[in-house]
C-alpha cells in the first residue's frame, strides 16, 4: 500500500464472516445485508501489523453533540458544515483482497445524486490525505486505549473487540488466500 489514502469499500462476504456470531464474530460490525447501494466505506492505516479499515459514516443529527476530542471519533467539514465522520471505533482488520478502490470517476451521464455522492466522496478523500497523520495517530490511539482497558476511555463498550477480530481476520485470510495470477 502507498502512503496515500485511498478510500475503499469491503467485499460483503468478508463482512458477513466477522459478523458470524457462531464464529466468534461480533454482530455490531456494518450490516451488509440489503445495503448495496450504500457499501462500508473507509480508509486503510496499518496498526499492529494488520490493515485496518476505518469507516465513513454520513452525518447524522446525533453528530452535533461530538467533537474531534473524542478518541473514536473525527469529523469532516466541508463550507464549515459537517458532511461525514471517520469512526475508529467500529474499525476492522481487513486482508487487502477483502477491499476495493471506491469508483470516483465522475461521468457525463451519471445521474445527479450519483454525481453528488462521488463529489463528497472525492472531498473526503482529499481530506483524510490532509489529515493522515492525525487520522493514523487517532486510530492508534483507540486501539491502545481498547487493547489496555482504559477505563478513561467512556466509550469502550461502543467498540469492536479488535483482537478477537484480528484473530478471525487471521483465519479468513488462511482460508481464502489472495489469488495471483
Amino acid at each position: 500500500m502507498t502512503n496515500e489514502l485511498k478510500l475503499y469499500k469491503v467485499l460483503p462476504k468478508y463482512i458477513n464472516a466477522l459478523r458470524d456470531e457462531t464464529n466468534g464474530g461480533d454482530s455490531t460490525i456494518y450490516r451488509v445485508d440489503g445495503k448495496e447501494s450504500r457499501p462500508f466505506v473507509g480508509i486503510v492505516a496499518v496498526i499492529n501489523g494488520y490493515n485496518y479499515f476505518v469507516p465513513l459514516t454520513s452525518y447524522k443529527p446525533r453528530f452535533h453533540y461530538l467533537t474531534n476530542k473524542e478518541p473514536d471519533f473525527m469529523p469532516i467539514y466541508r463550507c464549515g458544515k459537517m458532511v461525514s465522520a471517520l469512526e475508529f471505533n467500529k474499525m476492522i482488520p481487513v486482508p487487502l483482497n477483502q477491499i476495493r478502490p471506491l469508483d470516483t470517476e465522475i461521468r457525463k451521464h451519471d445521474p445527479e445524486g450519483r454525481r453528488q455522492a462521488k463529489e463528497l466522496r472525492i472531498y473526503e478523500e482529499i481530506w483524510c490525505n490532509n489529515h493522515a497523520k492525525e487520522i493514523k495517530s487517532k486510530a492508534l490511539l483507540l486501539y491502545k486505549l481498547y487493547a489496555e482497558k482504559d477505563e478513561s476511555y467512556k466509550n469502550i463498550k461502543y467498540c469492536i473487540d479488535f483482537k478477537q477480530i484480528e484473530i478471525l481476520c487471521s483465519e479468513y485470510e488462511k482460508q481464502h488466500p489472495a489469488q495471483h495470477k
